[in-house]
């Protein structure tokens, strides 16, 4: 049995994101979905997902970066 890939915080996001030009654009490799809000995985309201829209495109660094900030803070 093999454990399961350790999940990344919002603080490894904002790690991550912080290490790029805010100006870039960000997409899902999956058919170039862009990033929307976070949300409830599953229906679990103890763990986060990163919503996905089912349209093409992208959102810039510096837009995610907010939106992991609010999600950290505990805003709706």
């Amino acid at each position: 049995m093999t454990d399961a890939p350790r999940q990344m915080t919002l603080g490894d996001l904002i790690d991550a994101l912080g290490r790029l030009d805010p100006d870039r654009m960000v997409a899902f490799e999956f058919g170039g979905c862009k990033p929307t809000e976070f949300e409830s995985y599953r229906g679990e309201h103890g763990g986060l997902a990163l919503g996905f829209s089912d349209q093409t495109g992208a959102v810039l660094v510096a837009d995610l970066v907010s939106r992991v900030m609010d999600a950290l803070v505990g805003k709706t």
